[in-house]
């Protein structure tokens, strides 16, 4: 989603286009949404996804209250 025709849910300001980054190992990504629900690993620390779709989360900023938006791209 772009911020270009987006007003704010809450205040109807401005909005800027940004993104939830994740820090690990190798480097910086920007976090994905999954369908379905998360299920453990057999062995190990972490998740598996639940799902079939994995899709970019971008999020969007409010310039006037700071309210942010997630979509799934």
């Amino acid at each position: 989603m772009s911020a270009a025709n987006a007003q704010c849910t809450m205040c109807h300001g401005e909005l800027e286009d940004g993104y939830i980054a994740h820090w690990s190992n190798n480097g910086r990504t920007a976090i994905n949404w999954s369908g379905g629900s998360p299920k453990a690993r057999f062995f190990g620390k972490g998740l598996r996804s639940g799902g079939t779709q994995d899709r970019t989360l971008s999020a969007l900023r409010c310039v006037n209250c700071g309210h942010v938006e997630f979509f799934a791209n």
